[in-house]
């Protein structure tokens, strides 16, 4: 299993502390979305058609159930890992109309970027700017403004809180200076 949410029964908290939450999502969730969080051992209960890999379920996403349970789609060919060609990159999520999505990116456990999110329609693009050559999360909270199903979780305040639906990481490696028509001296000897 993947993941902090044990088949709906609650998650393990920031803390390592247990967390009693009923999250119904895990209930009758259909195959082709359970075999982004649950890979079982034996490729017939995955229940699909064509059963993926375990080479091909670990470049998945990582999606939480809020990700599914307000409609979110992405890309066939999206993956866990995206290497990031320069400082800036675009990554698109489709969700539907009234759904807010609020992305951040993280170097460890620091918040460096908050990127834009422009919306066309169900189409929404995340420009991503990252800092500096290294590994980063792009983490992407969702909720909605009018929320029917009750899903988003209420602060004390009475503001409503965005849910984590989705990680990506994000790599960006500088390219190498070849090709820049800089010569370099070799290593003197001696």
């Amino acid at each position: 299993m993947r993941g902090s949410d044990p088949w709906g029964a609650g998650y393990v908290d920031e803390t390592g502390q247990y967390v009693r939450w009923f999250e119904p999502y895990y209930f009758l969730t259909p195959p082709e979305r359970l075999i982004y969080t649950h890979f079982p051992e034996d490729p017939r209960w995955q229940l699909l058609e064509a059963p993926v890999t375990l080479a091909r379920f670990e470049r998945l996403p990582y999606v939480k159930a809020p990700f599914f349970t307000y409609g979110l789609r992405l890309a066939d060919d999206a993956a866990c890992t995206v290497e990031v060609k320069g400082i800036r990159t675009i990554l698109e999520v489709e969700a539907p109309p009234g759904v807010t999505l609020h992305p951040v990116l993280l170097r460890g456990a620091e918040e460096v970027d908050a990127p834009e999110v422009v919306s066309r329609g169900d189409r929404n693009f995340m420009t991503v700017t990252v800092p500096g050559a290294g590994a980063y999360t792009l983490r992407l909270y969702v909720g909605s403004a009018s929320d029917p199903a009750g899903l988003s979780h209420h602060a004390p305040n009475g503001l409503r809180v965005l849910q984590w639906a989705m990680d990506t990481r994000l790599v960006f490696r500088p390219e190498a200076r070849r090709g820049t028509g800089i010569k370099e001296r070799p290593p003197s000897e001696g």
